[in-house]
């Protein structure tokens, strides 16, 4: 889980708010460990290549996971990333899910509106396989159209548990419950 950068022969650690369901390619796992590019809503430190083991653990502890230990709910995760994580910088394709995950219908309409002729027109990743998050966009877009917000949750817990399963976290996965759920 560690990426070192070949031109000064360090190891950056970087940890991401990711939500489980939103999991968007089949190739990385946004977490605790990744590149040298912080993105968003990431957080970087240099490490001499000689110290990795033992200085990760105390990063991952002492700077990582007093925030993601407060990230235990959707609401959680959700007021951090649009109020402390620059909203704006979260890509369409994650945003809409998790509008319509909590239940905000007029905002979920709304980039459905700007957005879904890119999104329908973009069913694949980088690699050239079928992109999962491009798959469930075009999922829920299609209920929202059809106005069947009864099915959301259903959709969303469906690729909850196929991300589970693909990171090897089915015995320690629990579902969400979705504030949609709760919405009447």
């Amino acid at each position: 889980m560690t990426k070192q950068a070949s031109a000064d022969d360090q190891v950056y650690l970087e940890w991401a708010v990711d939500i489980l369901f939103l999991k968007d390619s089949t190739n990385t796992v946004s977490g605790v460990i990744a590149a040298k590019d912080a993105g968003p809503f990431r957080k970087t430190v240099s490490l001499p290549k000689n110290s990795i083991s033992k200085t990760v653990c105390i990063e991952i502890e002492d700077q990582h996971m007093p925030l993601l230990r407060r990230l235990n709910s959707l609401e959680a995760c959700y007021e951090y990333l649009m109020n402390r994580a620059r909203p704006f910088s979260i890509p369409p394709e994650l945003h809409f899910p998790l509008e319509l995950a909590m239940g905000n219908i007029d905002a979920a309409h709304m980039l459905r509106r700007w957005h879904r002729q890119r999104w329908f027109d973009r069913p694949l990743d980088t690699y050239g396989k079928e992109s999962p998050i491009y798959s469930l966009v075009q999922r829920l877009c299609l209920l929202l159209e059809a106005d069947d917000i009864a099915e959301v949750p259903h959709v969303l817990r469906e690729a909850e548990e196929a991300a589970a399963k693909e990171l090897g976290l089915s015995h320690l996965w629990q579902p969400t419950i979705f504030p949609i759920e709760h919405a009447s």
